[in-house]
């Protein structure tokens, strides 16, 4: 049995949000069709930087200009165990803020209007600044949830597989951490990539830190292809995963090296210096010539 339910659960629902690295990004994809799936096998599919497409009728269109959106997430206390910098996502869906590794931990990520599916009616009433709320927290992850007087839905977990503090030490963080959230922040966010074809009936609908974008075509809310950007890693030897979630070379895209892995799942190596991995959430499965398609019409827009 499961030592962990609560962190499993919790820590799954997390990775709906893109992250400036495609291992954040392929850990948060499928919050609507893959919720149950394990962490670990996220994980793996992140490691590979690998990603997965929905086949749908192709349409050229053309993007002018990179799309923006502004975060407006502000948290005015953090605590000690995360590190100050922050990932960024914000669009249709909603919006993400996360300091640490969503993998191990530690971690504390706050979303704005974020479709979670998660039960919160067994958790814990309490209340931030006031406001009604609800809390839970095992010994490894903490999470409130809460309305602001804005109307918007606010999230907040703190945590991680790795972390050694106390329950109460959890709840009592991440407390402190939801109190100081405010919602009138306002960085925007800047595409670095602008997809020359999208497929049909689906738009460029929000925008992450790295300068990765997602599509959506039902109806805004969640987020079904996500255009991951990430620098360089050191090689991993092939070892680390599986024979099935090794890559696979497929020919050359846009003059890069592409690799290709089961699902089918797509990366593209040296995109003006980065990585680009293409992930998708959806049914049926992608064809390898449609990721290909994808990924060679991204143009860069810097910087």
């Amino acid at each position: 049995m499961n030592a962990h339910p609560l962190t499993d659960a919790l820590l799954d629902e997390e990775r709906h949000l893109p992250d400036p690295a495609a291992v954040m990004a392929g850990v948060r994809v499928g919050i609507r069709r893959r919720r149950r799936r394990r962490l670990v096998s996220a994980g793996l599919a992140a490691v590979a930087a690998v990603a997965l497409f929905l086949v749908v009728p192709r349409a050229e269109a053309p993007v002018a200009d990179p799309p923006t959106a502004t975060v407006h997430i502000r948290l005015a206390w953090l605590p000690d165990a995360v590190p100050a910098d922050a990932a960024y996502s914000a669009g249709s869906a909603g919006e993400s803020v996360t300091y640490g590794n969503l993998v191990g931990g530690p971690f504390l990520q706050a979303t704005l209007d974020q479709l979670t599916g998660a039960d919160e009616t067994k958790w814990t009433e309490t209340t931030v600044n006031g406001a009604p709320a609800r809390y839970t927290a095992d010994d490894r992850v903490a999470a409130v949830s809460w309305t602001l007087p804005s109307g918007r839905t606010a999230r907040l977990t703190y945590g991680g597989a790795m972390n050694p503090l106390p329950p109460q030490d959890l709840q009592r963080d991440a407390l402190r951490a939801a109190a100081g959230l405010r919602d009138d922040g306002t960085l925007v966010l800047r595409a670095a990539v602008v997809p020359t074809y999208i497929p049909e009936h689906y738009y460029a609908a929000g925008v992450d830190s790295s300068g990765g974008i997602y599509l959506t075509g039902q109806g805004g809310r969640i987020p079904d292809f996500v255009v991951a950007l990430s620098m360089p890693v050191p090689a991993r030897s092939p070892a680390v995963l599986p024979s099935e979630h090794s890559p696979m070379r497929v020919r050359d895209i846009q003059g890069l090296p592409a690799y290709i892995t089961v699902g089918p799942t797509l990366s593209v190596h040296g995109f003006h210096g980065r990585n680009v991995t293409i992930i998708g959430d959806g049914d049926p499965r992608p064809s390898e010539e449609e990721l290909i398609r994808i990924a060679e019409g991204l143009r860069w827009a810097g910087p």
